[in-house]
């Protein structure tokens, strides 16, 4: 049998924090650009890690298009 093992890790700390964000459609993933955006302006992130995050949200945006696309396409077909 397996001893329990104890979390002393701190949830609080920075690198713990989950930050929730809706990015459902291109619209939500294009406000979260410009938060990043203006985030890396204002130099409370640096531009590393904006240039990761722009990445990460341009990704999403793309199956996103990609998503709606085929779906369109699939009510077309039916209806014809």
């Amino acid at each position: 049998m397996l001893a329990p093992v104890e979390d002393t890790s701190d949830p609080t700390t920075p690198s713990e924090k989950r930050v929730r964000c809706p990015l459902r459609d291109v619209h939500e993933v294009r406000a979260e650009l410009v938060k990043v955006y203006r985030e890396a302006r204002g130099q409370k992130i640096s531009v590393e890690t904006a240039s990761k995050l722009t990445f990460i949200l341009t990704q999403i945006a793309k199956i996103l298009e990609t998503s709606d696309l085929a779906l369109r396409i699939e009510k077309l077909e039916q209806g014809q």
